[in-house]
């Protein structure tokens, strides 16, 4: 089961209102860090957190899936082996393991 991948609704709300703004003034500059300049960097920032969030939990899943396998590979290896040292030593061996 893969892991739902995250958007984020401020981010594309953001975007469009900056493209809004872009619209009426490219260098908009209401004081206080408040300007265009800022905001483009911080939508940067955010969608730039967001795909390395979502490359993370790629690797997740994929790491899930293969311990998956290695786990059903472990299972069967070691049912095999008891099996192999019940018919080889007797099935009173398999009391000590």
């Amino acid at each position: 089961m893969t892991r739902r991948k995250r958007t984020s609704r401020v981010l594309e709300k953001a975007a469009l209102r900056s493209a809004c703004i872009k619209a009426i003034d490219n260098n908009l500059d209401l004081g206080d860090a408040c300007n265009l300049k800022n905001m483009t960097q911080l939508i940067e920032q955010l969608r730039t957190k967001l795909e390395a969030h979502n490359t993370a939990l790629t690797a997740i899943d994929s790491s899930t899936v293969e311990i998956g396998q290695l786990e059903k590979t472990l299972s069967s290896l070691s049912e095999k082996m008891l099996i192999g040292i019940a018919f080889k030593y007797g099935s009173w061996q398999l009391l000590v393991i």
